[in-house]
């Protein structure tokens, strides 16, 4: 019996997304909610970071290139005309 008039007070606070109060205004009734959740395993949803991506510049792919031909032996020959093509583009 006590199980069903708990249900039937808090039958209001189960439909707590339809209803958005904030604890300057009800603190009980939000407290209620609250404990009623958690009693159903609720946990809230963790913060998603959104991380931005950089685009890189022409300059930055140009000088990352260079270091990579570089690092795999490519030919001096090579290696100055990329550098020459670097320095015109900065």
């Amino acid at each position: 019996m006590f199980l069903s008039l708990l249900q039937k007070k808090a039958s209001p606070l189960l439909e707590w997304k339809s209803y958005q109060c904030k604890s300057k205004d009800n603190p009980a009734l939000l407290k209620a909610a609250f404990e009623l959740k958690l009693r159903e395993v609720w946990r809230p949803q963790p913060k998603k970071k959104e991380v931005k991506e950089v685009p890189f510049s022409v300059i930055q792919v140009l000088n990352q290139s260079l270091e990579t031909k570089k690092a795999q032996g490519y030919s001096e020959r090579f290696i100055n005309d990329a550098k020459h093509y670097y320095l015109i583009a900065t």
